[in-house]
């Protein structure tokens, strides 16, 4: 019985230490080492969250509005629409890709529903057939400009939300802003 209650009592020991020592670490945090880190941030850091809130405000009052009736963005999407045919179409009939895709192809079958182990060892070998096929088509010069269409035609769509979204009101306000934190993040980077 004297066992059990040392036992006991070294448990609490223990796990009164750990609780102290939990609230030691919770504490940390505020401590002038903690607060010298924040100081040496970027100051860049800030505008740049500071931007990603505006955009974000930005596509949501651009979704309200409602901009894609506008034949502009149609004719955008449109574009966009035809670079992604584009480069597949590249992508699939290049020669130095085609036994990988073939070979992805036939992977594509294999997913069971009842076997995770396979799925697991099929999905390891998806994933090592598209990186071969984007190591390659890194070094295509066809492939390389049919990406390069895709993501102007990204931006067209962007800039023309971005255009129409002028003519709104709130929108107006956000964009003048997000101006003025690209010119203040173009001032801060190095020049090389």
């Amino acid at each position: 019985m004297r066992l059990f209650f040392i036992s006991f009592a070294l448990a609490l020991v223990v796990l009164g230490t750990a609780i102290s020592c939990k609230d030691t670490k919770e504490e940390e945090p505020d401590s002038p080492s903690s607060a010298t880190q924040e100081k040496k941030a970027h100051p860049a850091i800030d505008l740049v969250r500071r931007k990603v809130g505006l955009e974000k405000q930005l596509e949501s009052i651009i979704a309200k509005a409602d901009l894609s009736g506008q034949t502009q963005i149609k004719e955008a999407e449109d574009k966009a629409r035809e670079a992604d045919q584009h480069f597949l179409a590249v992508q699939s009939q290049h020669p130095k890709l085609q036994k990988l895709l073939k070979k992805a192809a036939r992977l594509r079958g294999r997913y069971s529903p009842t076997n995770s182990a396979q799925n697991a060892k099929t999905a390891t070998m998806m994933l090592e057939i598209n990186t071969e096929i984007s190591k390659i088509s890194s070094t295509l010069p066809e492939l390389q400009a049919a990406r390069n269409a895709q993501a102007q035609a990204r931006k067209a769509i962007h800039n023309t939300r971005r255009q129409l979204a002028d003519k709104i009101p709130r929108a107006k306000a956000i964009l003048e802003e997000l101006s003025e934190i690209d010119t203040k993040l173009a001032a801060q980077r190095p020049q090389s």
